[in-house]
């Protein structure tokens, strides 16, 4: 009994250091907890934390750890005829797949687990299942049918008392709106959201509330709000050592500094998230960076200043024809994927292809944007990190 207290609590501690952010902490204890339970022939034990531990490495960026503890865990349920264990695990490695843009695996996986926690009448379960499927619907571009499935999670949620749930559909609820152009909306969002997760004391949630609110100033042409938006997710995200949010607000903060002229900087920035997503295997992150350190060799975003020092920079014709092989290497990605580009970086990706055009000629851009198009990812990467 003492040991089964024991193995109990090394859980919940694991389980609340994750969610205050101390991952490396939350580890040890999940670890520990994870011996307790085989030392107790605890399969269901087991299982339990094997997701808890999957779902730390998952935050960390570590998606091949994260599948092979979840499938492990997955395996374990199955064994034991344990439903609920079976929704989770089927939702977490949904949740996996979603972050490395497999979009009909993380769609199969979320519709699953939808089913079973409807099939056991748990309300919280179906709810953030609805959430999950309205982001793969959200990076489909299927604004609408992502709307629909947030508001229906928000309003389980609400009923459900369920106030992180409550927050982070106020959130997706705030993504939708700043892509369909109500930024008046989503900044009220947003807001609300960020305030839910200061109250809850939520580190994540907090810096990634605060890149969302980055990426609306950024949208209402409010560069420095929108930079320093970005600069205080990032150190936050760093603190936390999440690499794919490190990643994320690193792009936004690259496109803000591109905005404000800092066209050093900017590239710096995109190549370091460049460097980052393609790391995590996160294709649609590559296209985001890609077509940022794009828009800088184009110096296509307004306001952006010449610099003797970075020679991608300049407007010269081999700049330019880089800057449009990487727009065809985007557009290839986004296409394979089947994934939209976000609110801020779509803006600036169809301006940027307007620009080349006019600047290139339509000949010279269509023979270097079909170059970009039969790069591979490797390819593409590379060319990314290199200096035209």
């Amino acid at each position: 009994d003492d040991l089964k207290l024991q193995t109990l609590g090394q859980q919940a501690l694991g389980n609340l250091l994750e969610r205050q952010g101390d991952h490396n902490a939350a580890l040890e204890w999940l670890k520990q907890s994870k011996a307790g339970f085989t030392q107790l022939g605890d399969s269901a034990g087991v299982s339990d934390v094997l997701e808890d531990i999957g779902s730390v490495y998952w935050q960390q960026g570590d998606y091949e750890a994260a599948r092979a503890l979840t499938t492990e865990s997955l395996n374990l349920c199955r064994s034991l005829g344990d439903k609920m264990c079976i929704a989770h695990a089927l939702q977490n490695l949904g949740n996996v797949a979603f972050d490395q843009d497999d979009y009909d695996a993380a769609q199969a996986l979320y519709q699953e687990s939808l089913e079973l926690w409807r099939e056991l009448g748990n309300r919280l379960g179906a709810a953030s299942l609805l959430s999950n499927l309205g982001l793969v619907a959200r990076n489909h571009g299927s604004y609408e049918a992502a709307r629909e499935l947030f508001d229906e999670s928000l309003i389980m949620r609400r009923e459900l008392g369920d106030r992180w749930g409550v927050a982070d559909s106020l959130n997706c609820l705030g993504d939708v709106a700043k892509n369909l152009g109500d930024l008046d909306k989503a900044q009220a969002l947003h807001e609300e959201s960020w305030r839910l997760f200061q109250e809850m004391g939520d580190k994540g949630r907090i810096a990634g509330a605060l890149d969302d609110l980055g990426v609306v100033a950024y949208l209402q042409h409010d560069y420095e709000k929108a930079r320093a938006f970005f600069e205080e997710s990032v150190a936050m995200f760093r603190e936390l050592k999440e690499k794919p949010d490190i990643a994320n607000s690193l792009n936004n903060l690259g496109l803000a500094a591109a905005r404000l002229g800092d066209s050093v900087r900017a590239a710096a920035i995109f190549r370091e998230s460049l460097t980052l997503c393609h790391e995590l295997g996160d294709k649609l992150g590559v296209a985001e960076n890609l077509a940022g350190l794009a828009g800088v060799l184009c110096k296509d975003l307004s306001g952006l200043r010449p610099s003797a020092s970075l020679r991608g920079a300049t407007q010269d014709l081999t700049g330019l024809k880089h800057a449009a092989r990487l727009a065809g290497a985007v557009h290839a990605l986004l296409d394979h994927i089947n994934a939209v580009l976000g609110p801020a970086d779509r803006a600036d990706y169809e301006r940027l292809l307007d620009n080349l055009r006019a600047k290139l000629g339509e000949e010279a851009f269509k023979q270097a944007w079909v170059e970009g198009l039969a790069m591979s990812l490797e390819e593409a990467v590379s060319y990314g990190l290199q200096e035209a």
